[in-house]
């Protein structure tokens, strides 16, 4: 019967314990750093080979880079809250055709076109 005390006793305190916060887990840490010898703080050189590992891990982080999705225009005008004459606008300044599809920076940067256009400035492809 002991032993199911203790476990309710466990589940009691695994229950009433209150979460730890950044400010808790910062606190410890800065406790630990200080309480610890200088030599155990300093991290153990690396071996070289492992530097190559690394340079390896980043040469496949860049190479699986994805290239930003193409959108139609429509979805693009929809998300940006672009007007419908603003819309009909910005298709006639770059002599894009309805349905074209385009990335979202390169939207962005046909609409900040048209709005620092001159009036009656027409294509600017």
């Amino acid at each position: 019967m002991a032993k199911r005390q203790t476990a309710a006793e466990a589940a009691r305190e695994n229950t009433t314990q209150a979460p730890q916060t950044a400010e808790t887990v910062q606190e410890n840490t800065a406790q630990t750093a200080a309480s610890a010898p200088e030599s155990a703080t300093q991290p153990p050189e690396q071996p070289s080979a492992s530097l190559e590992a690394q340079t390896t891990d980043e040469k496949a982080q860049t190479e699986n880079r994805e290239e930003p999705a193409l959108e139609d225009i429509a979805a693009l005008a929809i998300r940006h809250r672009v007007a419908a004459w603003e819309q009909a606008a910005l298709l006639r300044m770059m002599g894009w055709a309805d349905g074209k599809m385009t990335t979202d920076a390169e939207y962005r940067a046909a609409l900040a076109r048209l709005h620092g256009r001159r009036l009656g400035g027409g294509r600017m492809a």
